[in-house]
């Protein structure tokens, strides 16, 4: 039988024993290849040992400064990260790629709904839980709708989308990247992925900043102006200016995120089934966990888990769809950027920010004088101060701001660990 990442029989050594990284392994291991995993938290490393390897699989948290992924490159072995080694086993699967600062999941999580309800079998996978390395498990006509992390996008080369969209560029993961621009270049780097006919669809604001980074591949803009190739006019989906669906009732006279989060779904999706858009039905559809979340009511303060929130615009996001004084709940691993960016947000609708974690001075040091913030170690203490300055009426709402890692595995556990404790406040 054919090797499916043409690694069998070959000795590889997988960087990262996370999700990605075990499932790496064992994608590896059923191909025949010889397989060694490597974690940083349990193993010590050497660069002398890279040379009983003939390969190196890197997982998406493996960044190329890291000693055995920058000494691969030195010695000239061959380094593949694992979405690149996923997609050669997508065997004629068609695939659709989503990435972005925000808005991914849903994004990824509404296309493959969408997919679905026009009786195709889709199946989410990457950053939205799933690992890509598990697609070779799929069922041989399954579509794939990839949610890729930047992360992700710098190792990916294989021409294996047909069609992809960059959601929006805002700072994130300025602990990895140089600057703001080096991350959108990782971003749209996603655009180098599409197979020959494939299309590759931007926000009309990462076109307007970013576009020029775009070379060799068909682009397409989604957004509010009508000269967008994907737009709404009078609640109507407008496509290369011809009128093709009425937005759903739930989005009628909206004009946020919302709707340009649908329009990109619907054009992935419309890639795939081509005119076949009636069963695109957003009435069904449940946004997942942990995004600006309803938790419970206690003593008339409503509590909400944003814990997906991990980057500063996400947070902003979150302040600004809550229409009542907030106690923000901030903190986590710190990713490199300012959060001063918050403050003009803030005022008149943050009256208390409460930081916590790894990340806790930094928020209290650029938000200091600006707005009242109090800093703690965990969650758990967190939720303890921000139930003394909430009052009836008010929102205490966990939106980070900031990864998860330096207290919890991710932020699924972050948010159910605040959860549990708000809940225990009753």
């Amino acid at each position: 039988m054919d090797s499916l990442t043409g690694l069998s029989g070959q000795r590889v050594l997988v960087v990262g024993l996370g999700v990605s990284g075990r499932a790496s392994v064992d994608l590896l291991i059923s191909d025949g290849a010889l397989v060694t995993g490597y974690d940083d938290r349990t193993d010590k490393t050497s660069m002398s040992m890279l040379t009983e390897y003939d390969y190196l699989v890197v997982s998406p948290g493996i960044a190329p400064d890291h000693l055995l992924y920058n000494g691969a490159l030195q010695m000239g072995i061959p380094v593949i990260g694992e979405a690149e080694l996923a997609m050669r086993c997508l065997a004629g699967r068609r695939a659709v790629g989503i990435t972005g600062t925000n808005g991914k999941t849903t994004v990824t999580l509404l296309t493959e709904h969408f997919l679905r309800g026009a009786g195709y079998p889709a199946v989410p996978m990457g950053n939205v839980g799933t690992p890509f390395s598990e697609i070779y498990r799929q069922r041989a006509d399954a579509v794939i709708v990839g949610e890729f992390s930047s992360f992700q996008l710098e190792t990916l080369a294989a021409p294996c989308l047909d069609a992809a969209v960059v959601l929006n560029i805002t700072p994130d993961h300025l602990d990895r990247y140089r600057d703001l621009d080096h991350y959108a270049e990782a971003k749209l780097h996603i655009g180098l992925c599409l197979r020959r006919s494939g299309v590759l669809y931007l926000h009309e604001t990462v076109f307007e900043k970013y576009g020029d980074i775009v070379q060799g591949v068909a682009v397409k803009t989604i957004g509010w102006d009508r000269k967008c190739d994907v737009t709404v006019v009078r609640d109507a989906v407008v496509i290369d200016g011809i009128e093709e669906a009425r937005l759903p009732d739930l989005l009628r006279g909206k004009s946020g995120h919302e709707v340009t989060n649908y329009l990109a779904a619907y054009v992935l999706a419309r890639s795939i089934t081509g005119s076949n858009t009636r069963r695109y039905n957003l009435s069904d559809f449940s946004m997942p966990p942990h995004r600006l979340q309803y938790v419970t009511t206690i003593n008339g303060i409503d509590y909400y888990d944003d814990s997906k929130g991990t980057n500063l615009d996400a947070v902003i996001h979150a302040v600004n769809s809550l229409h009542q004084p907030i106690v923000l709940l901030a903190g986590g691993k710190h990713k490199g950027a300012s959060y001063g960016s918050w403050i003009e947000c803030f005022a008149g609708k943050v009256k208390h920010v409460v930081a916590f974690g790894e990340a806790a001075q930094a928020v209290v040091s650029d938000l200091a004088g600006m707005c009242a913030v109090s800093r703690v170690e965990t969650l758990d203490q967190a939720v303890s101060v921000a139930r003394k300055y909430a009052r009836e009426g008010d929102a205490v709402l966990l939106s980070p701001g900031c990864s998860s890692f330096d207290q919890f595995r991710d932020y699924v556990a972050r948010g159910e660990h605040f959860q549990q404790v708000v809940k225990g406040l009753c």
